[in-house]
């Protein structure tokens, strides 16, 4: 069998997955640097091939940025983030309407919410 290398179109799937690991134990800004990451590579994965799935992610990815942003209180950045998200779901063909409902969820949380330090709860990150 091959393993997954860095030259293995889903590597990134490593990253986000290192990521998810860190919200959840409430490590955000390592968070953060993995979601980057992985939106990254996954992105090159989408310019290369026309990925569906790695668009999917890409844009889970951002999503997952936004809650993190959300978490640390930087509300600007988990907006344009929530929004970046859904721009590439809406330009992805093959995403189910489920993405971008969460996605839009955590966008209008985000643009109500006054992100008071401790007063927030952990919007919902996206599946890989």
């Amino acid at each position: 069998t091959q393993l997954l290398g860095v030259d293995h179109p889903y590597y990134y799937c490593i990253f986000l997955m290192q990521g998810v690991v860190l919200y959840y134990d409430g490590r955000y800004d390592g968070a953060v640097s993995k979601f980057e990451a992985a939106r990254d590579l996954a992105s090159l994965v989408v310019k290369e091939k026309a990925d569906a799935m790695a668009c999917k992610n890409a844009a889970s990815c951002l999503n997952n940025i936004g809650c993190c942003c959300v978490m640390l209180g930087r509300r600007a950045e988990a907006v344009a983030s929530f929004r970046a998200a859904l721009d590439g779901i809406r330009n992805s063909v093959g995403l189910h309407r489920a993405e971008a409902d969460g996605v839009q969820a955590n966008l209008a949380a985000a643009l109500r919410c006054a992100f008071a330090l401790g007063a927030v709860p952990r919007p919902r990150s996206a599946a890989p």
